[in-house]
Order: C-alpha cells, then sequence, then structure tokens
C-alpha cells in the first residue's frame, strides 16, 4: 500500500502542532524572604572592608555586567572604623590615596602632597556626587539605601555564598533620561553586603580582620579640628541670647 506524500507531509506537522499546544513552563518561583534585617545598618565598633571594582573573571557571571566600564573607578576604597572615628581611603587610577577622616560629624580629606585638604559637614552641591563626602548619619552603607522588600528579587550564590539578592530600576538625577540599573548582593548569614551594581560598575566587597587598636588622628587633622572649634565657639559667644 502506498502512502501519498501529502499525507506524510500533514503527519510531520503533528508532533509540531502539538507542542506549541502545550502550556509554557511556569516562572521559577522567588523563595520567600528570609527573615531579619535586609542588611546591617551598621558595622561592627572595630571593623575594616574594602570595596574593589569587579574583574572581567569576576563579573563574568553577573548579568548585563560590563567589567570593561570600571576602567575610570577607583582602584580599591578601604574603609576602617574604630568606634565613632571612620578612615576612609580612596585609591585612584593615577595611583594617588586620598584619606578622608570622619570625626565629629565632619569629613576631612587629605591629599598625598600634603598641601591640599577639604573639611565638610555635608556635601558641597548636594545634587551632585561627591566622592570626598559619604552620609553615613543613617547607615555605615549608605549607598545600599534603596534596597526595600519591595524590589527583593531571591535567593542567589556568589562566589559560593547565599545571598539576598535585590534590584531595582533608580533615576539618580531628576533630568536622567533612563533609569539605571541597581542590584544588591546581601550575605543570608551575615547580612553584610558582598556586592553591588550600580549600571555598569560592579563593585566587590571584602571584610578583613577588626583593627586592635583604636585609629590616631593625625596632627594635620587634629589642627584642622581644633582649628573649626574655636571659629564655632567664637561665633557662638557673639550671638545674641534671649531676652537681651
Amino acid at each position: 500500500m502506498k502512502i501519498s506524500p501529502l499525507l506524510v507531509l500533514a503527519l510531520s506537522w503533528v508532533p509540531s502542532l502539538l507542542m506549541a499546544q502545550q502550556p509554557a513552563a511556569p516562572p521559577a518561583e522567588i523563595p520567600p524572604l528570609p527573615p531579619g534585617p535586609l542588611i546591617q545598618v551598621r558595622a561592627p565598633e572595630m571593623a575594616q572592608w574594602i570595596v574593589t571594582p569587579a574583574q572581567p573573571a569576576q563579573a563574568a557571571a553577573i548579568p548585563a555586567a560590563k567589567p570593561e566600564e570600571n576602567a575610570a573607578k577607583p582602584l580599591l576604597i578601604a574603609t576602617t572604623k574604630t568606634g565613632k572615628t571612620m578612615l576612609r581611603q580612596r585609591q585612584e587610577p593615577t595611583g594617588q590615596i586620598l584619606s578622608t577622616w570622619c570625626v565629629d560629624g565632619q569629613q576631612i580629606t587629605l591629599w598625598p602632597d600634603g598641601k591640599h585638604w577639604i573639611v565638610q559637614i555635608a556635601k558641597v552641591n548636594p545634587n551632585l556626587p561627591d566622592a570626598n563626602y559619604v552620609d553615613y548619619s543613617k547607615s555605615d552603607f549608605p549607598e545600599f539605601a534603596w534596597i526595600s522588600k519591595g524590589n527583593y528579587a531571591g535567593i542567589q550564590k556568589f562566589k559560593g555564598v547565599d545571598c539576598i539578592v535585590f534590584k531595582a530600576q533608580i533615576r539618580v538625577e531628576s533630568d536622567d533620561p533612563a533609569p539605571t540599573s541597581f542590584a544588591a548582593y546581601i550575605d543570608v548569614n551575615t547580612r553584610f553586603p558582598l556586592l553591588l551594581q550600580d549600571g555598569d560598575g560592579i563593585h566587590l566587597y571584602e571584610y578583613k580582620a577588626a583593627p586592635k587598636e583604636p585609629l590616631t588622628l593625625p596632627p594635620q587633622v587634629q589642627s584642622l579640628l581644633g582649628s573649626r572649634q574655636s571659629v564655632v565657639k567664637a561665633l557662638t559667644r557673639q550671638l545674641p541670647t534671649g531676652g537681651q
């Protein structure tokens, strides 16, 4: 018995038709957000951590990562905390290291030449990023202030560690043409950040052994603090008091 070529052709379509009618696989369910804080707001009283831009091999597993964009970013930012004093050291691509001392609500940045410095109690321009000033009033990790239960994105491993992942699209500046993609990886156990992605930048967090001794302010920083306190006291004495 001969089978018509037309029948063979029609039968060959049946498997494809059946496959097309199969329902699509449901998306993987996001596990519940683990209980506890989303992130540790404060580092321990004695702590040290380093933030570095991801290298190509490290960023390869991170979706949408473009490690080449990190070329102009600081080589590293090292933060040391002892009590209420913090030292933030930023190594620039040129190799020079700028040291910012955070004490008594003030941030004093010293240049390597010893001739240039800046004292700030707030950003010079609130609308522009300032590498020499970080607002630690609410958190030791203010760059993660955007995370919330609403942008929880699941649990993923990073360097073999289970992490709580948060993702968001944020307009950093009101006139930005498009929002910037943000992602954060927070260690499930310690709740300290391990990775931050802001746009094309990938930043890795590494925690070092806690310092054993309190930070000692260099003479120049002590002098600048003393000068400013003297000015504040002088201005306070000149202010009129009530009833006079």
